[in-house]
């Protein structure tokens, strides 16, 4: 993942350095479902059926990462919502300190 000025998520991810903040999000109407899905995680009794309900779960979370170069929020929507793991870049509206589409919802 690359950030339109140019800072790949990726390259420090695989160093395992992350110069970035980074949040997990679930779809609100998944919520229910989510947590279900985790409590089978905590329930299951063999490492391989601990890995399949991890997975499951995973399909519930997307990412908002936080470009560290030009404060961008890439939103990657979870899997369950969008099957085409498309990324979404907002830039930050520098007037009012939120992203420039979060700042035309609040206007409406």
């Amino acid at each position: 993942m690359q950030c339109t000025c140019g800072y790949l998520y990726s390259k420090h991810i695989s160093r395992g350095v992350r110069k970035f903040e980074s949040y997990a999000l679930v779809d609100r109407r998944d919520y229910l479902a989510f947590l279900r899905s985790e409590m089978k995680v905590l329930g299951a009794r063999s490492a391989g059926s601990r890995l399949r309900a991890i997975a499951r779960s995973a399909e519930y979370v997307g990412d908002l990462l936080e470009c560290p170069n030009c404060s961008r929020l890439l939103l990657v929507k979870p899997h369950r919502t969008c099957r085409r793991q498309a990324a979404l870049l907002y830039k930050k509206d520098e007037s009012s300190g939120m992203p420039s589409s979060a700042q035309k919802r609040k206007r409406k």
